[in-house]
């Protein structure tokens, strides 16, 4: 998410202004940079420490706690990130939901994970992209 500086309009006094990102660009952008990996470490069964690996400033990596499995794990790290989702289990938020959903808001917008297997895969999925979210945001200025 960096600008390209062209120095030689720069010197000319042709400086284009910085190309304005929206919302919608950052979650798409997150979205898909995150599930790229996600996807693979599934493949792996090794989403528990890409997750802990993700976090090294919340979460020891030498932790042997099962982020995938165990709610209570995720739900003390959300407190302690002050992250207050909201899930949303198959066939609630609408019909042919086949999978767990996760929304939460972040500056102007309301935001969601894509469809996955668990309760405990969205929510931690939500939780690396919030985080992701954030960043590119402040990196924005849009926050």
């Amino acid at each position: 998410m960096t600008n390209v500086i062209d120095f030689t309009a720069k010197r000319l006094g042709k400086v284009a202004p910085p190309k304005q990102v929206t919302w919608e660009e950052l979650h798409s952008h997150a979205t898909e940079f995150l599930l790229g990996d996600w996807e693979k470490m599934a493949r792996n069964n090794r989403l528990n420490d890409y997750f802990k690996q993700s976090l090294p400033n919340l979460i020891d990596p030498a932790s042997k706690s099962n982020y995938m499995a165990d709610l209570n794990e995720v739900a003390a790290l959300e407190m302690n990130l002050e992250f207050f989702p909201r899930m949303f289990s198959p066939g609630t938020q609408h019909k042919g939901q086949l999978g767990w959903l996760v929304q939460f808001h972040l500056g102007e917008g309301l935001f969601g994970t894509p469809e996955l297997a668990s309760e405990p895969y969205a929510r931690c999925f939500a939780i690396l992209l919030y985080l992701k979210l954030k960043r590119d945001a402040l990196e924005a200025g849009l926050l």
